[in-house]
């Protein structure tokens, strides 16, 4: 393994209740089917396979849902995208609406920081609120990229990639377009401050 440290992506959290179609009744194959849809409207295509669909483990606010997507364009153009679904688990708490998190997601990429590309903002015929995102190959486990002999060189380059991230986070402008809706700290308190207070 390379002195490269395995990619940090920022995961922002997010729980909003929905009053649709719980998409925890709905079985892989009706999921399937219902990407394979979504997408064919969202890509205006001829169709859409949905391949090696599986819930990934983890995660206790929402649904993690991992799958390839084979897009067949007019023309005869065609390609394959890894991507994940992330979906609210019914009955959540909420503090941040899943179109805001996607927004945010999509600022903190423009920045600069290193966050899975979001692909598609889903709608109720999916079962949930949630959104595609790209999947991004890699150990998320703490553990093992804490202790494994594997990681050793990561663990090297880690921190100081920690610190870069923070800071493009930093930079994101919070009036970004699709950002009205983060909040602001009160005239003369610092975000710190105001972090401090509401929890």
């Amino acid at each position: 393994m390379s002195r490269r440290a395995e990619a940090i992506h920022l995961h922002v959290l997010a729980v909003t209740p929905f009053t649709g179609h719980d998409l925890t009744q709905m079985t892989p194959d009706e999921l399937a089917a219902a990407l394979a849809a979504f997408l064919q409207r969202h890509h205006s295509a001829r169709s859409v396979d949905i391949r090696d669909l599986r819930l990934l483990t983890g995660g206790a606010s929402r649904q993690t849902w991992s799958f390839d997507a084979v897009i067949e364009h007019p023309g005869d153009r065609s390609e394959t995208l890894p991507l994940i679904l992330r979906s609210d688990k019914r009955g959540g708490t909420s503090f941040m609406p899943r179109d805001l998190e996607y927004r945010l997601l999509e600022a903190a990429h423009e920045a600069g920081v290193p966050v899975p590309r979001v692909h598609a903002l889903g709608d109720d015929s999916l079962g949930a609120p949630g959104f595609l995102m790209a999947r991004v190959e890699g150990e998320t486990i703490p553990r093992k990229l804490l202790r494994d002999d594997e990681y050793a060189n990561a663990r090297e380059v880690m921190t100081a990639q920690l610190g870069a991230i923070l800071v493009a986070i930093h930079r994101i402008p919070p009036d970004a377009p699709g950002l009205e809706a983060l909040t602001r700290p009160p005239k003369g308190v610092t975000p710190a401050e105001a972090e401090l207070d509401r929890f």
